[in-house]
């Protein structure tokens, strides 16, 4: 790798993606919603045509994206220090992507985890529904979901999200090393707090 790897891949990139619309980019359950609206899905398929045809709608900056470009710029050395850090490169590919989405956005920046399996498990996640609605934490509306442990199904109330990052993606396992880093038996996890406990089923 250069000194400049980094810098180089993301703002080639960040240029190459302003003038590409991205489809099929929208996580509906991330943004609480129970699908996706009916404006936005006409609204995708016209913009959608439009790049195809070599028409692209100007990216909009807010002041995020600003601070996000800014950012990077102060911190090239240390950033590309923490690049030349990451073991693989998946792993760097997932930084560079992450710095250009928090640019660009989803109209612009799709990442490596919008795969066909991301997509596969989210379907999946009604099937460990028991029972909807359960209780609610701000706009947040909690199901209970049953899913099985080592020795027993285990009854958990989380939004699902958790069920599907946190048990069914396997989001606390990283499967892109040999061997994949993981939690272990004999581990012992602490779970911080910084949601309602459900990632706890992923150590379960």
């Amino acid at each position: 790798m250069t000194y400049h790897e980094f810098s180089q891949r993301f703002f080639a990139g960040l240029l190459e993606k302003t003038y590409h619309f991205q489809t099929n980019n929208y996580d509906a359950l991330r943004h609480n919603q129970m699908g996706i609206p009916m404006s936005r899905r006409i609204k995708e398929i016209i913009l959608a045509f439009f790049d195809q045809v070599g028409f692209t709608r100007r990216s909009d900056f807010p002041h995020k994206s600003q601070d996000t470009l800014i950012f990077v710029a102060e911190n090239l050395g240390n950033l590309q220090k923490t690049y030349d850090m990451l073991r693989d490169s998946y792993s760097r590919d997932i930084m560079v992507q992450l710095f250009q989405y928090r640019v660009l956005g989803g109209r612009r920046v799709k990442l490596l985890t919008n795969n066909a399996q991301y997509w596969q498990k989210y379907n999946t996640i009604d099937r460990y529904l028991t029972q909807s609605n359960v209780a609610a934490h701000g706009k947040w509306n909690l199901n209970q979901y049953k899913v099985p442990g080592k020795t027993n199904e285990i009854s958990v109330i989380v939004h699902p999200m958790n069920i599907l990052t946190g048990f069914t993606l396997g989001h606390y396992t990283y499967k892109y090393t040999d061997p994949p880093i993981q939690v272990e038996v004999g581990d012992v996890v602490i779970d911080g707090g910084g949601c309602w406990g459900g990632y706890s089923i992923a150590f379960r």
